[in-house]
């Protein structure tokens, strides 16, 4: 996301600096929008991914709970 996020701020850059009628502010708005998909779609895999974990971490502390250290 980081290299997504580094790249938008120059797709933003240039989309400030070229003229909406040129054929490359299409493209980079394309690239934008593309962008902006992927990630909304890695904003919901780290969601599920952190939900994941957290129910492997209670699972963890059961288990452990469960042992008795004599």
């Amino acid at each position: 996301m980081k290299g997504i996020t580094e790249d938008q701020t120059r797709l933003r850059a240039n989309l400030q600096n070229v003229p909406p009628t040129s054929a490359a502010y299409k493209r980079y708005l394309d690239k934008f929008d593309k962008q902006e998909t992927q990630i909304e779609l890695l904003q919901e895999e780290v969601r599920k991914l952190q939900v994941e974990e957290k129910s492997q971490q209670a699972e963890v502390d059961d288990v452990l709970s469960g042992i008795s250290a004599e």
